[in-house]
């Protein structure tokens, strides 16, 4: 994280009156009980021996904790090389994290007028109907697969 984007985070972090509490939960204790918190907090107390306060950023694990008003240039900066909902989700979990984040992904991408434009529409396959055989063992059918980068074939088919 460059310079300026960790001060910008610093002070989108004291600015956010939620993430300003969380970040004083992580410096001077939580509270015993998860029912004496405010609501919008309760979301943080399952992951609240996982956050860190480093340099004034929140960080949840190794990921930093994104302030609400800079998830929107976020989910841009994730969604750049337009790979689509699951790439994008696994690419911001790398390195980010706010409660609502996949949710937040799947209705960028699914908005994206870039994805949407180039989408690929996988044509149904029609079902093959066969004939069915008049003894056993009259036709055998074969699996095709691939394993470690080469094409196996199970099975044969005979007439």
């Amino acid at each position: 994280m460059s310079e300026d984007r960790k001060k910008q985070f610093e002070l989108e972090v004291e600015k956010d009156e939620e993430l300003r509490k969380v970040k004083e939960f992580s410096l001077n204790g939580w509270p015993i009980c998860k029912g004496k918190m405010d609501k919008e907090l309760k979301k943080y107390w399952m992951i609240r021996n996982e956050i860190t306060v480093y340099d004034g950023v929140l960080f949840y694990n190794d990921r930093f904790i994104v302030p609400k008003r800079l998830r929107q240039e976020m989910l841009k900066l994730m969604h750049e090389p337009h790979m689509g909902i699951e790439k994008t989700k696994k690419r911001g979990r790398k390195i980010m994290y706010w409660h609502g984040m996949s949710l937040d992904i799947e209705r960028w991408v699914t908005n994206c007028l870039v994805c949407q434009k180039y989408a690929t529409s996988k044509p149904k396959e029609p079902l093959l109907v066969h004939d069915y055989p008049e003894l056993p063992w009259e036709k055998i059918g074969v699996d095709i697969m691939e394993w470690k980068g080469r094409s196996r074939y199970y099975g044969m088919e005979r007439r």
